[in-house]
């Protein structure tokens, strides 16, 4: 009886708790994966972009032709955004892609637009041809005539023409005798279009990497005249930032 009791006012044991098992994350569904028409339409679609930024058009059209349904505003952009300006009005006049639809966060192709060159395409296009889109929805200011464009060209060449006669007024002040022959030289030379490289894949020196692009497979006569070019951009440069003596 006495065990008993003593037993009693021992504490009784607790059964251990159950540890619930870990629930299992859900499965991930698998990737569902491409068909062979649609893998073998993304990869052309990848060389389409490459063409696209390279310029290469007469590559393309054959594309176009037998697959029309691969270029919407997707390539319109690409080619904005890199400057080619020959791809752009193609596939506004030709492909009739719509510059209307947004592309990325709501911008149209003529926002993307890298160059005035190409922004002029797209004012170029809508002037000529009021009723193929809706311009305005295209976020295209206005259109621009072929009279216009030659005008702000001529503006353009009166301006710099201004400039290097200013420069030369202080080159024979100065009596600097090599930029006074330059500037002589540029005026009796045809301006020389230098090409910007049209494929870039990380930060570049100004003048060494775009040089050599820009001077591949030319003579040493045009790259000297090109040289001369960029000494004549450098000049007008300092005497736009170095006050009037």
């Amino acid at each position: 009886m006495d065990e008993e009791y003593i037993q009693s006012l021992q504490p009784k044991r607790q059964p251990p708790k159950a540890t619930p098992a870990p629930t299992p994350a859900p499965a991930q569904p698998a990737a569902p994966r491409l068909s062979p028409e649609e893998e073998a339409r993304q990869a052309r679609l990848k060389r389409i972009d490459e063409m696209i930024r390279k310029g290469k058009l007469e590559t393309l059209k054959p594309l176009v032709e037998k697959y029309p349904s691969d270029f919407d505003v997707t390539q319109l952009a690409a080619a904005a955004s890199t400057g080619q300006e020959d791809i752009v009005r193609y596939l506004l006049l030709d492909v009739k892609v719509d510059p209307t639809v947004a592309v990325d966060n709501g911008k149209r192709a003529y926002d993307l637009s890298s160059t005035k060159g190409v922004r002029n395409v797209f004012r170029r296009v809508a002037h000529d041809n009021p009723d193929l889109f809706d311009w305005t929805a295209a976020k295209v200011p206005s259109g621009l005539s072929e009279e216009a464009e030659a005008a702000q060209e001529k503006k353009k060449t009166d301006r710099r023409k201004g400039l290097r006669e200013k420069m030369k007024e202080r080159a024979a002040a100065r009596g600097d005798s090599e930029q006074l022959e330059m500037e002589q030289e540029l005026d009796t030379k045809p301006s020389v279009h230098i090409p910007a490289p049209t494929n870039r894949t990380g930060p570049q020196r100004l003048g060494v990497a775009a040089g050599v692009a820009g001077l591949a497979g030319m003579s040493q006569e045009m790259r000297q005249q090109i040289e001369r070019e960029r000494r004549a951009r450098a000049a007008e440069a300092r005497f736009k930032t170095t006050p009037a003596e």
